[in-house]
């Protein structure tokens, strides 16, 4: 007796497949045989090793430039006056959480002005390019 495939023992379920991608979110997906060259392992492996390398070089960084932004805040907060007390805090902060974002790989954050009028907020919910960033194109998996 051979077992059936499963995506034939789930055919009760088969309304519920997408009909775009043909994904049934009821059937388990069956594995494929997966056949490796020699030269894709080695680039795994290259790509694991290069990969422990920058996080073994960028923890210690995180972990100073965290230790120096608390000392540097606590020892500002000892400035008397509120106003030179403030511009110090803001340019501390600004420099070490940019540096702490850099090193944790954020290169580049898209800054935009937040809209509080309502007609424009109905617009950007009504409009799907702007919520899915206007990069997805049909046929593509989100």
């Amino acid at each position: 007796v051979y077992p059936l495939p499963l995506s034939h023992r789930m055919e009760k379920f088969s309304r519920f497949a997408d009909p775009g991608t043909g994904v049934n979110p009821f059937v388990r997906p069956e594995r494929r045989a997966v056949t490796t060259s020699g030269l894709v392992t080695v680039g795994h492996v290259c790509k694991h090793l290069v990969g422990t390398m920058v996080a073994l070089v960028r923890l210690p960084l995180v972990v100073i430039v965290s230790v120096w932004l608390g000392f540097i805040t606590a020892l500002f907060s000892l400035v008397p006056i509120p106003r030179v007390r403030r511009l110090l805090f803001r340019y501390v902060h600004v420099l070490g959480a940019r540096s702490l974002l850099v090193l944790l790989g954020f290169w580049w954050i898209q800054a935009r002005e937040a809209d509080t009028r309502k007609k424009f907020r109905k617009e950007q919910e009504n409009d799907k390019s702007l919520l899915l960033g206007g990069s997805v194109r049909a046929g593509e998996i989100l």
